[in-house]
C-alpha cells in the first residue's frame, strides 16, 4: 500500500494500482477497475474539487461529476506515486 499525499487529504493505492493506473498509452480501463477498489469516502466533494481545480486542466464545468473526479484523482495520485519510485532509484 502506498499514500499519496495532497493539499487536503491523503489517498491509499495498493502496490498493483500505482503500477496499473500509471503505464504508457489510455489508463483508463485499469483506472475504471482500480476506482471500485479505493476508497474515496474520506474525501469530501469539496476538497476533491479544489484539489483538482488546482491542476488547471479542467474548467469548472468539468469537474461537477463525482465519479470523474475520483477517477481523476486516483490517475493523479498513480502517477505521482509511480514518479517518486522512479526518482527514489
Amino acid at each position: 500500500m502506498k499514500t499519496a499525499l495532497f493539499n487536503r487529504f491523503n489517498l491509499d493505492l495498493p502496490d498493483l494500482a500505482v503500477d496499473d493506473c500509471s503505464h504508457q498509452g489510455p489508463c483508463d480501463k485499469d483506472v475504471d477497475y482500480w476506482h471500485l477498489q479505493v476508497s474515496f469516502n474520506h474525501i469530501t466533494d469539496d476538497d476533491l474539487l479544489n484539489e483538482l481545480r488546482e491542476y488547471g486542466a479542467w474548467e469548472i464545468d468539468e469537474l461537477l461529476e463525482r465519479e470523474t473526479n475520483e477517477k481523476r484523482l486516483l490517475w493523479i495520485a498513480a502517477g505521482n506515486l509511480k514518479e517518486g519510485q522512479e526518482n527514489d532509484q
